[in-house]
């Protein structure tokens, strides 16, 4: 749980280990990665969803240049336990945003993703 308190106060910018000034490539990145938990494909871990979830949390804020602000709300409710009834929504967002952006992209997000995360532990 400490891991995922400090991955939050890093994704708000109370902490110097990220100030969040990620592209929009990036915060793109984050919505995706939120519809792969979302979509029970994801093989994190628990601790890695948490820091991405935070993260999530931060830059849901943020303009995206392939979702509108719709999405939000779709993941809102998966996150509220109504997902079995958008489930195949959130399956076809994920999949269109993941050819969109592309696979050597999402990989290179991730190893960011990591690697930030390893700095905090």
């Amino acid at each position: 749980m400490e891991l995922a308190n400090t991955a939050y106060q890093a994704a708000s910018g109370t902490t110097s280990f990220m100030a969040l000034d990620f592209s929009d490539l990036q915060v793109d990145c984050v919505t995706t990665v939120m519809l792969k938990i979302l979509d029970g494909k994801c093989k994190m871990g628990n601790i890695e969803r948490q820091f991405l979830s935070s993260i999530y949390d931060v830059t849901r804020f943020r303009e995206s240049y392939l979702f509108g602000n719709d999405i939000h709300g779709v993941i809102q409710m998966a996150r509220c336990g109504r997902g079995d009834m958008i489930r195949e929504e959130i399956h076809e967002l994920r999949q269109e945003a993941e050819r969109a952006i592309g696979k050597p992209a999402m990989k290179a997000f991730k190893r960011m993703m990591r690697d930030r995360m390893t700095e905090l532990h």
